[in-house]
């Protein structure tokens, strides 16, 4: 029984430390710039659900691809984020992103009003 709570417990520090990696990255970040941003309205923009309680969004801005679900942990902008589906074609918005892998990832989403 000591085990079983010294193991869950050394997996609960070793994922904070991750997630705690994960934050200072992202304010390094955001401190030093190295993000890009685009702004436009909000076009492509897709929901798929590929098994029960999974949500897919989608959706582009120009060329400027993003792609995110309510499964996706971590510092980044995700689907449990937001509940208010204000992400739909024809929004406009600002959108301040990095590239993580082949994904690019949004660190910030600001409404904006039509010009």
């Amino acid at each position: 029984m000591v085990r079983g709570f010294v193991g869950i417990c050394l997996l609960a520090t070793i994922s904070e430390i991750f997630n705690y990696s994960d934050k200072v990255e992202v304010s390094n970040i955001i401190e030093s710039k190295e993000f890009k941003q685009v702004q436009g309205c909000i076009s492509n923009y897709e929901k798929q659900t590929p098994k029960h309680g999974t949500l897919i969004e989608s959706f582009s801005i120009d060329d400027v691809e993003f792609t995110f679900s309510n499964y996706d942990v971590g510092p980044y902008f995700h689907g449990k984020l937001h509940k208010d589906n204000f992400i739909k074609n024809g929004q406009c918005v600002s959108i301040d992103y990095v590239l993580d892998g082949r994904k690019n990832k949004i660190l910030k989403i600001v409404q904006l009003t039509k010009p």
